[in-house]
């Protein structure tokens, strides 16, 4: 029960990393309410149980295909766009999944110099190896980010960068707790209470992003605010020294008829 639990969360993690993902580069197809967001998160949670129920299966293909399939209901349901495009960030996020699970396997291999087919069997490498292939995901979609506004984030400041030392972290606790356990008694609850430790730190790298993610938004839209209102300063300023010159020409038309008027007296 308690792995089919974990399983279920793992599944909430990655379909939450797929949420951000479409997110990042769809519109939203409903308004901003609280409704739309329990019904974001109830999508989730059922994407989750779906992909968990699929994984008792224990078959790579059906796997994928469900991965797949529910990443294109959340970009459907959720987002507007095209067809094509969703079927497109559907894929990508199926692949980068596929790919962080992959890269995950090869470094356990290393580690334990043991090949894929053993490391794939082998359970005390189960749990760190799944949580750490999440946030290898996590990781893979906020570099992606990172290169597709990376002036926004250099207006932001240099500093804003440290935030991806977060992964880095979570990733190195991960490991000081599979280290761990070769000095301790080795305890189901212990591997339990350890595995739902990382989930929480998964979680907080998303959390912290979320934030920051936001206050990026903001500062776009002050940037926006403040180069709209500088525009129509200008333009006030253009236009009140066109009214300026309006006048004076005016006035010199005034004068010059009074001129025009006093020379036909004398002629």
């Amino acid at each position: 029960m308690l792995e089919l639990l974990f399983s279920a969360l793992i599944c909430l993690v990655e379909y939450s990393i797929h949420f951000m993902f479409l997110h990042h580069y769809l519109k939203d197809r409903w308004g901003k309410s609280f409704t739309i967001l329990i019904s974001k998160i109830t999508a989730v949670i059922t994407c989750a149980i779906t992909l968990t129920f699929i994984n008792t299966f224990q078959n790579s293909l059906w796997n994928v295909l469900t991965v797949f399939t529910l990443t294109f209901l959340l970009a459907y349901i959720f987002f507007k766009g095209k067809w094509l495009i969703k079927i497109f960030l559907s894929a990508v996020a199926s692949t980068l999944s596929i790919v962080s699970e992959f890269i995950t396997m090869v470094l356990f291999s290393a580690v334990f110099g043991e090949n894929l087919t053993i490391i794939v069997t082998l359970p005390t490498a189960h749990i760190p190896m799944t949580i750490i292939s999440k946030v290898l995901l996590f990781t893979l979609v906020r570099i992606i980010f990172l290169f597709k506004k990376g002036t926004k984030y250099t207006r932001m400041g240099k500093e804003s960068l440290l935030l991806y030392a977060l992964p880095i972290v979570t990733v190195a606790n991960i490991t000081l707790m599979v280290q761990l356990e070769y000095y301790v008694p080795a305890k189901e609850s212990h591997k339990v209470l350890m595995a739902f430790v990382c989930i929480g730190l998964i979680f907080c790298n998303i959390a912290v992003f979320f934030i920051y993610d936001k206050n990026l938004k903001k500062y776009e839209l002050e940037n926006q605010l403040r180069q709209a209102q500088e525009m129509q300063r200008l333009q006030a300023s253009y236009y009140m020294q066109l009214e300026k010159s309006l006048n004076e020409s005016r006035k010199q038309m005034h004068d010059f008829k009074n001129h025009i008027t006093t020379l036909e007296h004398l002629h």
